[in-house]
């Protein structure tokens, strides 16, 4: 309409018949009534135009935001481990191949081995990470970890199982249930849960076989903690007291460990414990200096420490020990929650150790010879 509308205009403005001043004023005025009209379909189309940009750039923002970033999270396992009392835990790398940073948050993880599916104890995502213990009552609650993933970035993490017996030596499969996000403000904020438009979405990982304890320098005699290789030094008896000297090595992350128990049990089945008077402590020393269970050791990595437990009113006859068990206790890194140690329950274990003579240690038992005094007769 408004071009038909120039046409008329520009007609009359060049008729030959249109020469009087009325005339002229009156094309004149039309002119400006076209000139406005014209110019608020101009500022309106450029309004609209705008209007349509910014509302379709909020979109592809909107999209991105809300879109998966599960193509751009790589994730592969790195090895499974025993760990304390019929667990394992399985390490896992996850890789941020884009160039936005994201965020992940686990739920729902299963594993596979001899035909039966398990859930995770806890999973542990970063260097320290959230730990949450599962509920046994309801599903949704078995394990919960988020970790944001810088732009290039890797990050480990790693997923607790029981219920792993001896004869199990492989896992079939890991399934995980994720939420992937992106973020629209280059990371600097994400939804607490699943974003908006956010699906979970699950990522399956192939078997992996299942390493054992690692052995110290003795047979039979290992930390179920993998990050901690023992290495036993003695097992010397001094009259009646049996001193155990055992040395220990981070080789993993920060440690921060305690003592809080042992047992022991001898050839013949007797059971020495921790002294129940807290005055004695645990009689364990480190560096001549007497633990109390209270006592946290922190361990940088590759950091080694020795110590020594006495064992008191062994009989002579004892000459080895089928069983000393010293619980190894991790600190974790929020110690107002449940730590994996709760459901793993690591030790220091050695079996069938043989007892030697302390150094310059003297029997006590003496050999006495009588003789006669020879006389002569006259």
């Amino acid at each position: 309409m408004k071009a038909k509308f120039i046409i008329v205009l520009l007609a009359l403005l060049t008729c030959g018949g249109v020469q009087d001043v009325s005339a002229q004023k009156w094309l004149k005025t039309l002119g400006s009534i076209a000139d406005a009209v014209l110019g608020d379909e101009s500022s309106s189309n450029s309004s609209s135009s705008s209007s349509s940009s910014r509302s379709s750039s909020k979109s592809r923002k909107s999209s991105s935001a809300s879109s998966s970033a599960m193509k751009k999270i790589n994730v592969t396992l790195t090895d499974a481990v025993r760990y304390g009392t019929q667990c394992v835990r399985v390490g896992f790398l996850m890789e941020n191949t884009s160039t936005d940073n994201l965020n992940v948050i686990l739920k729902a993880t299963r594993a596979t081995w001899g035909g039966n599916e398990y859930y995770p104890n806890a999973t542990l995502v970063g260097n320290c990470g959230f730990d949450y213990l599962m509920s046994t009552d309801y599903e949704m609650l078995i394990t919960y970890a988020s970790h944001r993933i810088p732009a290039g970035a890797k990050v480990k993490g790693y997923f607790y199982f029981c219920g792993a017996t001896d004869d199990v030596t492989y896992i079939d499969k890991i399934a995980f249930k994720a939420y992937f996000q992106s973020s629209s403000d280059n990371g600097y904020s994400f939804v607490g849960d699943n974003a908006v438009g956010e699906e979970i979405e699950t990522k399956m990982l192939p078997g992996i076989a299942i390493k054992d304890y690692t052995p110290s320098n003795i047979n039979d005699c290992y930390c179920t903690n993998p990050d901690v290789r023992l290495t036993v030094n003695s097992l010397q008896r001094s009259g009646t007291t049996v001193t155990l000297s055992y040395t220990i090595t981070n080789t993993g992350k920060i440690l921060n460990c305690f003592f809080d128990d042992w047992s022991a049990y001898d050839e013949n089945g007797t059971a020495y414990n921790a002294p129940t008077a807290p005055v004695r402590g645990l009689d364990i020393t480190m560096n001549s200096k007497l633990l109390w269970s209270s006592n946290i050791l922190k361990f940088a990595p590759g950091a080694s420490a020795t110590f020594k437990l006495k064992i008191t009113d062994v009989p002579q006859s004892v000459k080895s020990f089928s069983l000393i068990r010293i619980p190894f206790k991790v600190h974790g890194c929020y110690p107002s929650l449940p730590g994996t140690d709760n459901f793993a329950k690591p030790y220091i274990i050695l079996r069938n150790v043989n007892i030697t003579a302390a150094p310059g240690f003297q029997s006590t038992t003496r050999t006495t010879t009588t003789y006669r005094k020879k006389t002569t007769r006259r």
